[in-house]
């Protein structure tokens, strides 16, 4: 049996149970979604609309800056993901 079937409430269990390389992936997977998540936030206030193309993607809309200006690319480039 699965160990959430055992154990319904036990998510921690249940992550301890997987392998090592299966809970790097998931929290990369995670932090790359949190990543986009705070990237686009950024984009939107801080391009002005005008410079942005909507870009349908899987999971939804994302604004896509057709341009990007010196200081602004700098300040992507410092973005930090806060843990």
């Amino acid at each position: 049996t699965l160990f959430l079937d055992s154990q319904p409430d036990d998510f921690r269990g249940a992550l301890e149970h997987l392998p090592i390389e299966l809970r790097t992936l998931y929290l990369s997977a995670y932090q790359s979604h949190l990543w986009n998540h705070m990237l686009v936030d950024w984009v939107s206030d801080h391009v002005p609309a005008r410079d942005l193309t909507p870009i349908a993607l899987r999971l939804g809309e994302v604004p896509m800056p057709r341009r990007l200006g010196a200081e602004l690319s700098e300040q992507v480039r410092q973005l930090q993901l806060p843990l």
